[in-house]
């Protein structure tokens, strides 16, 4: 196999028509995006370098953020955990903007997804995310998903998360 360069697999900076808005990662609830680039058929594995999410610190700055990229477990972000990082919810943005984090995961293969989970570590707040709803149809292979007390809602295909991952692609 080759492995390609670092590059924009898959992401979502809302679609013609949405509307922007934003969900609050405070105690139990949490948000996640669902991912899976369109590869070629040639492609072998892929893998994740560095994932980008548009954030913002909400008005009480106390909490803690931990982004995390997670298998699919029946459409639920509730699998295995293959990265995590936490991040001082002080060093947002005070305003929606892009924010990276180094989180690295694969290889993996050509058929699987991820979750990119965002959640309050210490149930004070930790920020706000932003994503898209509504619109002319969302990326192909995105889909996003919320907690409302802990549980998780099913994907939906009418919002997506503002998103970037990057990686690379194995091709035979």
């Amino acid at each position: 196999t080759t492995t390609g360069e670092e590059r924009l697999l898959i992401g979502d900076d809302t679609s013609l028509g949405a509307t922007l808005r934003t969900q609050a990662i405070v105690g139990p609830n949490a948000a996640a995006q669902y991912a899976k680039p369109a590869l070629p058929d040639s492609a072998a594995t892929w893998s994740i370098t560095r994932v980008r999410v548009r954030l913002a610190r909400d008005s009480t700055i106390t909490g803690t953020l931990r982004v995390s990229l997670v298998t699919s477990s029946n459409w639920s972000p509730t699998g295995t955990v293959l990265s995590t990082v936490t991040r001082s919810e002080a060093s947002l943005p005070a305003t929606s903007a892009w924010v990276e984090f180094p989180l690295t995961a694969g290889p993996l293969a050509p058929d699987q997804g991820v979750f990119i989970r965002l959640e309050d570590v210490a149930g004070s707040g930790s920020g706000t995310v932003e994503y898209g709803s509504g619109g002319v149809s969302m990326p192909y292979n995105t889909y996003f998903a919320s907690t409302t007390g802990g549980l998780w809602t099913g994907p939906q295909d009418t919002a997506d998360m503002r998103f970037e991952i990057y990686g690379t692609v194995s091709t035979y």
